[in-house]
């Protein structure tokens, strides 16, 4: 009787607590929303402050050099970032830490998956991928 308990009890337990943990209601959609914004139209050295540390290696650092050097190289390069306006479409949590906002170009021929993880109380750029709209 007791081995049939258990399974039973483990079940119920996952079951329980999955109730009332609505990861969205944890995440900061208008800080979300403000980051994806102002890195999208950043023009200079502020866009580098909005990337986590692995975002910045993974692009500036070669994915191998320490977060100071490729957040020195993001610097040396952002005089050349041409910002530019986005339309921000779906937002979707992943977890209280992570999420993926979608974000379509002005002209509407880019489509953007721009994935943020949160670092304390502030959220940061982690990934972002890009496609053509057909």
């Amino acid at each position: 009787m007791m081995t049939r308990a258990l399974p039973l009890l483990a079940a119920a337990a996952l079951v329980v607590s999955g109730c009332g943990s609505d990861s969205s209601n944890k995440v900061d959609v208008k800080q979300i929303r403000s980051v994806v914004t102002q890195f999208a139209e950043a023009d200079g050295p502020q866009a580098c402050k909005l990337l986590s540390p692995d975002g910045v290696v993974n692009v500036y650092g070669s994915f191998t050099q320490p977060v100071t050097q490729a957040r020195a190289n993001c610097l040396a390069k952002s005089s050349s970032f041409k910002g530019a306006p986005i339309k921000l479409t779906v937002l979707k949590v992943i977890d209280s830490d992570t999420v993926k906002q979608g974000a379509l170009s002005q002209d509407g021929k880019i489509t953007y998956s721009v994935t943020l993880r949160k670092f304390g109380p502030s959220w940061r750029i982690d990934e972002i991928t890009q496609h053509r709209t057909e």
